[in-house]
Parts: structure tokens; sequence; C-alpha cells
């Protein structure tokens, strides 16, 4: 009897033992993919920064969509912009900082006040 009542007590040991080391190479931790946008050239007017993760397409605030004449992403960050919702239609990118603070002259595309989504 007592035996029996030893090996379940050790049995919930066995399940607390830690779990061996994997390839833990293969993770990769998301990083904040910030845009400081503003809806007149060379960053200013009405300006926010928009804030996604790396990778995640993110659509515009109504207020700024279409709207957006300067765009900068953080440091470290690629982004991607799109025409329209959902990351579709014509894009431009990547954009690296310092970024490009007059759409309307500095980018090889019309992206001034088109902008409506990022990734």
């Amino acid at each position: 009897m007592k035996f029996t009542t030893a090996l379940f007590a050790l049995i919930p040991l066995i399940y607390a033992l830690p779990a061996p080391e994997g390839d833990l190479g293969a993770l990769s931790a998301r990083t904040q993919g910030n845009v400081r946008v503003c809806v007149d050239a060379g960053f200013t007017g009405d300006c926010t920064t928009l804030h996604g993760s790396s990778g995640e397409c993110v659509n515009v605030p109504l207020v700024f969509n279409d709207n957006i004449s300067s765009v900068g992403p953080d440091p470290g960050q690629d982004c991607f912009f799109f025409m329209q919702a959902n990351c579709g239609g014509s894009s431009l990118g990547p954009i690296r900082v310092p970024g490009i603070p007059n759409l309307n002259i500095d980018a090889d595309v019309a992206f001034n006040d088109a902008i409506s989504s990022f990734s």
C-alpha cells in the first residue's frame, strides 16, 4: 500500500520535468512596425504614428486615408505602402529610414494623397 502511494506521489513530478531544448533558432520575436505619417510634406501638418507588427497589413485610419504626403518608418523597418485597403493595388517600397518627406515629388509613383494601407 505504501509503495502504491509513493508511486502515485511521484507521477506529477514526471510531468513537471523541463522539456528538452529544441531548435530555438527557428523562433523569432515579432517586432513593432511603427510608421510616422503626415498629411503635409516635410512631416508637417496633422501627423500620427501608425502601429503594426512586422509583416502585418495595416489599414490607414479614415482621417489619414488618401491624405498622406510624408512617411517615415522606424529604424530597421522596411515598409511597403499600398493604394488600396488590405494591402491591395499598386505598392511603393520598401521604404526605409529616413522615409519619404514629400510623396508628391520624391516617390517614383504618384503616391501623394493615395495611401490606404501599409505592411
